[in-house]
């Protein structure tokens, strides 16, 4: 199309130019066609687009704003349980595993073994 412009004489580029430009010209017949075909703007398409744009952005915003503030992250960090990274294992054990091995049996029959002996010796006393 502009090869086609560039080989116009300028007689024909005048005469192209007042064809298009004029009130019969094809320019000013596609325009009023169009605006017979668009649809008039209302006044409640305009209200609604603008609260959804407002609402929109103001949503984007509190979202980077809470990003970069580290709530976002501090939140989800506190809903989480501190015991999920911690072996309780570890802490309840002293750490000195070769030391002791009595088990809890264990020591409950030598607590029953002493207050039978103490039980033994109260009689013997008495007697």
């Amino acid at each position: 199309l502009v090869e086609q412009a560039a080989n116009l004489s300028d007689l024909e580029t005048a005469q192209l130019t007042s064809t298009l430009f004029t009130a019969n010209g094809a320019l000013f017949q596609e325009l009023d066609e169009f605006r017979e075909d668009a649809q008039p703007l209302t006044f409640t398409h305009v209200v609604a687009g603008t609260v959804g744009s407002a609402t929109s952005s103001i949503i984007v915003g509190y979202v980077i704003w809470v990003a970069r503030s580290g709530l976002l992250m501090s939140s989800v960090v506190a809903s989480m349980p501190a015991w999920r990274f911690l072996d309780p294992i570890v802490v309840l054990s002293n750490g000195d595993d070769d030391e002791d091995q009595e088990s809890l049996e264990d020591i409950v029959k030598a607590q029953q073994e002493r207050v039978n002996d103490a039980d033994q010796n109260t009689e013997q006393v008495a007697q």
